[in-house]
C-alpha cells in the first residue's frame, strides 16, 4: 500500500468515528450524515497527511545524501575546469 492509500483509509476511518460521535446526540439521520461527511473529510485530509510524508521522505533523503557528500553536482562532458561549451 501507498502512503496515500494508508492515509486515505486511516483517515477515513478516523472521520467516521469523529462525525459519528460529534452527530450522535442529534438523531440517528444526523449520525449518517456525520459518518459520511467525517469519511469525505477523513479520505481528503488522509491523502494530504500522505503527501506531505511523501514529500517529507524526499526532502530528508536530498539532506542526508548532502550533509554525507554522496550528492555531487553533474558538470555533464566538461573536463575538470573547462566550461562547458553548449549552446
Amino acid at each position: 500500500m501507498t502512503a496515500f492509500e494508508v492515509g486515505g483509509f486511516f483517515g477515513m476511518a478516523g472521520g467516521i468515528i469523529t462525525g459519528a460521535l460529534l452527530c450522535k446526540s442529534h438523531g440517528i439521520l444526523a449520525v449518517i450524515a456525520g459518518g459520511v461527511g467525517g469519511a469525505v473529510g477523513g479520505l481528503l485530509v488522509g491523502i494530504l497527511f500522505g503527501a506531505a510524508m511523501v514529500v517529507l521522505c524526499a526532502l530528508a533523503s536530498v539532506f542526508w545524501q548532502l550533509i554525507t557528500g554522496r550528492l555531487k553536482p553533474d558538470y555533464g562532458n566538461a573536463k575538470r575546469g573547462e566550461k562547458d561549451n553548449a549552446p
